[in-house]
């Protein structure tokens, strides 16, 4: 491969072979001018490279704060980064905050958070069969879990349509989305107009008595739906092309010793 970059990452494996699965042991040394990276490697100078340097740690869940501090001395701007990188990070960030939920009581700021990075990603690779529907299932696990909390007289009526144009926007041209919007809107309606005892034990039964809003949960479970998504956006990282790092060790092995 002719690529200045590919060469230098080559001499610093060479030097310290690496088992694919084996993480690299990084020590990071800032100094404010010249800018000094040190590791026990070798001493990495080139922008791209540390991009890339970046990018494999992430790929392998390696946490040592070489980003942010390459960031804060101005010497990586996240705005330059690889397309592919910006993804991985977009990617990495849901994949936190879904991981974070609680299944049994997830908060729709969550998966407001959640949807505006798989709208982002999916706006930037539109032909990704994986992302085309989490938008659209992302917004109806959120009103679910807001018909829940209405029923239990945590929200109020107008909570509902806020967090709808929010979740399930109208003028969204998003795949699905049309739809799951009907369905919601139809849900609030009728939700508006029913009378909620004071003493309600049982959220969840006195849901599936209302005909529109049970075909919803039960087509949509919350918990099952929200691994389904854990899982696509597993799925779609996967589809990602490997960092240049990743590529490296990986041609490393595959020649003949």
């Amino acid at each position: 491969m002719n690529n200045p970059q590919f060469a230098t990452l080559q001499r610093i494996v060479s030097q310290e072979p690496l088992h694919p699965t084996q993480n690299i042991p990084i020590e990071v040394k800032m100094e404010q001018s010249p800018m000094i990276v040190s590791t026990d490697l070798e001493t990495l100078c080139r922008k791209k490279t540390l991009e890339d340097i970046c990018e494999y740690l992430m790929d392998q869940d390696i946490e040592c704060g070489l980003f942010n501090q390459l960031i804060q001395n101005e010497y990586i701007n996240p705005d330059e980064l690889s397309q592919n990188y910006k993804k991985k990070r977009t990617l990495k960030y849901a994949l936190q905050i879904i991981n974070g939920i609680d299944p049994n009581c997830p908060q729709v700021e969550s998966l407001g958070k959640i949807s505006e990075c798989v709208i982002q990603l999916f706006q930037e690779d539109s032909k990704s069969e994986i992302l085309k529907p989490l938008p659209s299932l992302i917004g109806l696990t959120g009103m679910i879990t807001l018909f829940y909390q209405y029923v239990s007289k945590k929200v109020q009526t107008q909570a509902m349509w806020d967090w709808l144009d929010l979740l399930l926007p109208a003028l969204s041209q998003l795949p699905y989305l049309k739809t799951s919007r009907s369905c919601s809107e139809e849900a609030i309606d009728i939700l508006s107009e029913t009378e909620i005892p004071d003493n309600l034990t049982n959220p969840e039964e006195f849901l599936m008595r209302i005909t529109s809003i049970h075909q919803i949960i039960a087509r949509y479970p919350v918990i099952a739906t929200l691994e389904h998504i854990k899982t696509q956006l597993e799925k779609y990282h996967q589809s990602l092309n490997p960092s240049l790092v990743q590529q490296l060790i990986y041609q490393y092995y595959a020649e003949p010793k």
